[in-house]
């Protein structure tokens, strides 16, 4: 889904919290999964690491910015990451969004790389083939 829907904005949000417990946020997990399918969003389920926490999270295709960010809040997150269409290098540009705060950060460029270089890192997602980081 990352490599695919190159013309559209995707989001990288999460509904899991690095205090709760592991079967809590596999609720919570299981309930944000619902609330997506629900709503018609094209989203695909895949892993993550957010500042050193693993965790699972949604890919999800919408130009939505406010529906993504009223989920995101709903499930008391910190921040979500944003990643627009690929440019004329096909790269996709990210920013990361405070949720709470309504803050945006520019971050980089939302790159594949090989699952060494992405575990060396802090924060990265993969989504079942391909590791990715912002650089």
């Amino acid at each position: 889904m990352l490599n695919n829907n190159n013309d559209s904005t995707v989001f990288i949000l999460s509904a899991e919290l690095s205090t709760n417990s592991f079967r809590t946020n596999s609720e919570r997990t299981a309930e944000l999964s619902e609330l997506l399918q629900a709503s018609g969003m094209p989203f695909k389920d895949v892993l993550g690491r957010y500042e050193g926490t693993d965790e699972v999270a949604f890919v999800v295709v919408t130009e939505d910015r406010e529906r993504i960010l009223k989920l995101a809040r709903d499930f008391d997150q910190e921040c979500i990451l944003e990643l627009g269409p690929k440019n004329c290098l096909n790269v996709r540009e990210s920013k990361l969004l405070g949720v709470k705060t309504g803050e945006v950060y520019a971050t980089g460029e939302f790159i594949i790389v090989p699952e060494y270089i992405a575990k060396e890192n802090k924060s990265y997602t993969f989504d079942g083939k391909n590791y990715y980081i912002i650089k």
